[in-house]
């Protein structure tokens, strides 16, 4: 079993609002398992939202989840994935309440570099 931790940012304007900017803090753990270069990724973590609206500004914070295939040489190098990140929202400052129960089913593909 190996373990990869993810931390990141993304920035992105709302395609629906122009005047919306989206920023994503992702904080995340992945195992993979499997031999040699395909493996099962299982993951989970939590993701920061900030929005930046033209009226008014709020967070998000979701937990999230990871499956999917991974496909990574042993002595690291170029890694591809891709699978299925559903997430949970757990707080949303723009509303009064807590918690929001609001799970969405989210595709994933991803390219990168593992140093090892």
């Amino acid at each position: 079993i190996n373990m990869s931790v993810r931390i990141g940012i993304t920035i992105l304007p709302n395609i629906e609002m122009l005047w919306t900017t989206v920023s994503v803090f992702p904080l995340e753990v992945s195992f993979f398992v499997g031999k040699q270069k395909h493996f099962l990724e299982i993951g989970t973590g939590l993701d920061w939202m900030y929005v930046i609206d033209m009226d008014c500004t709020y967070s998000l914070v979701n937990l999230t989840g990871r499956i999917g295939y991974r496909y990574q040489k042993p002595e690291g190098g170029f890694f591809f994935k891709g699978g299925v990140t559903p997430w949970l929202r757990i707080h949303d400052s723009g509303t009064d309440a807590p918690f929001e129960f609001i799970i969405v089913p989210w595709p994933a593909v991803g390219v990168g570099y593992t140093f090892k």
